[in-house]
């Protein structure tokens, strides 16, 4: 699922909507010709998902790498949720009995993407270049503040934003992942169905 970053900041800016509402909106006005009865024209796109995702990828279209700190700053605010309903992506019906939450970052400056990965920890963040893991001081708001306020380069623009089951859900292995000593991350004890 894609959405351009210009929707998500407005709905950052404006305080409406949630993340959901934004790429279930976007794709609503994206109608396409019939697959089925092979009706020429625009018929409208309906889409649901019969099980939720353990983990969704949204992707953040943007149209130029020349972009307001300000505007990337709102944007990661808005995209920071503990309570995304992947449903609600896709249909306006949505029941969040397994809300997902903003769990790493592809980011791309001056040509080059790197990655922001959650931690284990209540608001530990990781920031993934080239092998080197810095962690970033101030949780999440390190990430914004690494992002953001880098002069005289660009912001580090939000390519795709990974969701996954919080930590300590059944099913959530990644985010459950611990740094070790190597630069990387230790599996989690497998998970024993009783």
């Amino acid at each position: 699922r894609s959405a351009p970053a210009a929707a998500l900041v407005a709905a950052a800016r404006a305080r409406r909507g949630t993340v959901e509402d934004v790429f279930r909106e976007t794709h609503a006005h994206a109608p396409k010709s019939c697959d089925k009865c092979n009706l020429a024209g625009a018929s409208s796109v309906s889409m649901s998902l019969s099980q939720i995702a353990r983990t969704l990828v949204l992707s953040v279209a943007w149209f130029s790498t020349a972009q307001d700190p300000a505007d990337v700053a709102a944007l990661l605010d808005f995209v920071n949720t503990d309570e995304l309903d992947p449903r609600r992506a896709f249909s306006d019906r949505g029941n969040r009995e397994k809300p997902l939450r903003l769990t790493a970052l592809v980011v791309f400056q001056d040509n080059h993407y790197t990655a922001f990965v959650r931690g284990a920890g209540v608001d530990s963040w990781a920031w993934h270049d080239r092998g080197a893991i810095v962690v970033c001081v101030g949780g999440y708001r390190g990430v914004v503040a690494k992002c953001c306020c880098e002069k005289p380069r660009a912001p580090m623009l939000p390519y795709l934003l990974i969701y996954d089951l919080p930590a300590g859900s059944p099913r959530a292995n990644f985010a459950s992942a611990t740094p070790n000593n190597r630069g990387g991350y230790s599996a989690p004890p497998p998970y024993n169905k009783r």
